[in-house]
């Protein structure tokens, strides 16, 4: 049926064909192929009794693999800042002694009400607590805690900041004078800015104090600090530092403060030697005014 070859070809393409006893018949359909080519294209063969029928499976159809091609590897890099929402109450020095161990310059003073430098710290369970922290500054306010009463050695430190007007929670590693960033285990971070004013409260799960006795003996200080515009922190300026103490006691709060001088971590030493050291000018002057009267007296006599 509709079967055409050039010279030479040999075409066979069985379909639907039947054939009588004894014989074999092909009925070639729609194939062409070109000179001295061949084409088999067996399909749908039946014979009657007796025919011999040789029947060739169709090759199936060859799928093409195809290869997916990788896709290009995207990232957004995750944002490093603390998830905070906004402090719509005031912090307030109420439950100090009672449920709250408290630390504040002035003594007894309620950040509700005036401006000072506050913080509070109530354990929840075990080494999770409960802190708030309030006081004045342009970059940042922070309450670090160090198991010596010596800030500086590697002491954890939690810091509230301004940055351009936007609240922003930092975790940190207070070494030497340097704050260098880390993360904390904090959690429920609520802050406010009001104009030079930094108020914050957030659960924190602090370190086990493990060179004490008790694992929650720490000594609370307040810092502040700078903020560049690019995230850079400053030098530290110790505020209000407590004695060691056990956080998990709200009765120890103010009888055993401590308050410092307002200079950075590292200069306090440094301010000492150079008061100590302010004395030798002086007596070396006060020589040699002694001199010179002492010459001018001898010199009238001659």
């Amino acid at each position: 049926m509709i079967s055409s070859t050039a010279a030479g070809s040999t075409v066979s393409t069985p379909m639907m064909s039947s054939t009588a006893s004894g014989s074999t018949a092909s009925t070639p359909m729609m194939s062409s192929t070109a000179a001295g080519s061949t084409a088999s294209t067996p399909m749908m063969s039946s014979t009657s009794a007796g025919a011999t029928v040789s029947t060739v499976a169709t090759p199936a159809e060859t799928t093409a693999s195809t290869i997916a091609t990788p896709a290009v590897a995207t990232s957004t890099a995750a944002s490093t800042k603390t998830p905070v929402e906004a402090l719509l109450t005031a912090i307030s020095s109420e439950g100090c002694t009672e449920t709250l161990l408290c630390a504040q310059e002035p003594a007894s003073c309620d950040p509700s009400v005036t401006t000072c430098y506050f913080v509070s710290a109530q354990q929840t369970e075990g080494l999770n607590f409960g802190f708030s922290l309030s006081g004045e500054s342009e970059g940042y306010i922070a309450v670090a805690l160090s198991t010596d009463s010596s800030l500086g050695g590697g002491d954890i430190t939690y810091i509230c900041a301004n940055n351009e007007g936007s609240f922003e929670f930092i975790g940190a590693s207070l070494n030497n004078s340097a704050l260098i960033r880390q993360t904390v285990t904090v959690n429920s971070v609520k802050g406010l800015i009001n104009g030079a004013t930094i108020q914050c409260t957030f659960t924190a799960t602090i370190p086990d104090a493990t060179t004490r006795a008790v694992s929650t003996s720490y000594s609370l200080a307040i810092v502040t600090g700078t903020l560049s515009s690019t995230g850079v922190l400053g030098n530290p300026v110790a505020r209000v530092q407590t004695q060691v103490l056990d956080l998990s006691d709200a009765s120890s709060s103010t009888s055993i403060l401590t308050t410092v001088a307002t200079t950075t971590v590292t200069t306090t030493t440094v301010a000492t030697s150079a008061v100590a050291n302010s004395g030798r000018p002086t007596h070396l002057a006060l020589s040699q005014a002694l001199l010179i009267i002492l010459g001018s007296m001898g010199l009238a006599l001659l």
